[in-house]
């Protein structure tokens, strides 16, 4: 009989769904390869949504009660009965030692390092390098480093092989700042590409949490009808791909945008995101333009021009992104989550 691997993901208002994302990634393949899930979540609301749309058993509670579920499901101490695999911001030490010592394997994802880890398996997909350092009390896990590991939705990764068209004329601008954009740089970045005028699209995508609805909707009866607004989409692979820009925070779209070959404009909110969009920027996928809010706005609408209209920048930038992410990070992680299960 299939085990089940149990997934773990932090989605709360203020940081949004990144995480529950990525486990849905990697969740699917799991499914597909015969595996059973089972997905444990805070009850935030946005979150419990997504997992009742995509059909998949969840538990929505609070982290001690989650707690007692993974020892619960380890079946007992020395009785390895499942995989856990966790993806949050930061995870405690203790709990770590607790599941550990229960006999639950452990998959911690992480992206920032500088964290004790007590897991069979550590995930940081991060290009820098700084980011990668731990300390491991117990045992050194086996450690899946670097874009390679990138969590990728499937759905996403269908577009990396497609080739695109730079020769185009009529340009298409994609903003999309993460599923909360605190700082509300998302209007700030509407209200500069009104500049470019109706000839260009702009899509414009924000989440659930984002926290500044009723500007948006002012903003809304201002600009032109070369702009379209959507809460949420099902098929951003696609929307990556017919885009020739996109602005984004620097978080987990930085590296949906470089696995499509779509450059991206990084305007970032928090100083891990200045970090990454400026280690996106070295290797040539991106241009890192500075602080979502704080950016003025003729360099933001100048930016977009100077690339909608360069053609070889365009080019190869796109091709850096899918140098850099060949989106087969979810397979590689899932050949050994699906390996230790056969091992148990």
């Amino acid at each position: 009989m299939p085990k089940t691997t149990y997934f773990w993901p932090e989605a709360e208002q203020g940081i949004g769904m990144g995480h529950l994302m990525e486990s849905l990634a990697l969740s699917r393949e799991v499914l597909r390869r015969g595996g059973l899930v089972q997905f444990f979540v805070a009850p935030y609301p946005p979150a419990v949504d997504v997992l009742k749309c995509h059909g998949v058993p969840f538990v929505a509670e609070d982290h001690a009660k989650i707690t007692q579920h993974m020892v619960a499901a380890s079946g007992g101490q020395g009785n390895q009965n499942g995989t856990l695999v966790i993806n949050h911001r930061a995870v405690d030490p203790a709990l770590l030692e607790t599941l550990h010592k229960v006999g639950l394997r452990v998959c911690v994802i992480d992206q920032l390092g500088d964290k004790q880890i007590i897991s069979n398996l550590l995930v940081n997909p991060s290009t820098i390098h700084e980011w990668q350092r731990y300390t491991f009390p117990d045992r050194h896990p086996t450690c899946f480093f670097g874009p390679s590991y990138a969590i990728i939705d499937p759905a996403i990764v269908a577009f990396h092989t497609r080739k695109r068209n730079f020769q185009k004329k009529n340009f298409n601008i994609l903003v999309t700042m993460g599923g909360v954009d605190r700082t509300g740089a998302t209007l700030r970045i509407v209200d500069a590409l009104r500049e470019l005028g109706p000839s260009c699209e702009k899509h414009i995508i924000v989440g659930n949490g984002f926290p500044h609805k009723d500007e948006l909707s002012r903003l809304k009866q201002e600009v032109d009808n070369s702009f379209s607004f959507f809460q949420n989409v099902a098929d951003m692979g696609q929307r990556l791909f017919r885009a020739d820009i996109v602005f984004s925070a620097g978080g987990g779209t930085l590296y949906e945008a470089a696995c499509v070959g779509t450059p991206a404009i990084v305007l970032w909110e928090d100083p891990h995101e200045r970090l990454l969009g400026k280690a996106f920027t070295e290797m040539g996928a991106a241009i890192s333009l500075g602080n979502g809010i704080s950016t003025e706005p003729w360099r933001i609408v100048q930016s977009a021009r100077d690339l909608l209209h360069n053609v070889t920048a365009r080019r190869e930038m796109s091709d850096c992104g899918k140098r850099l992410i060949d989106g087969k990070g979810v397979e590689r992680i899932c050949d050994w989550l699906m390996f230790c299960q056969d091992e148990m």
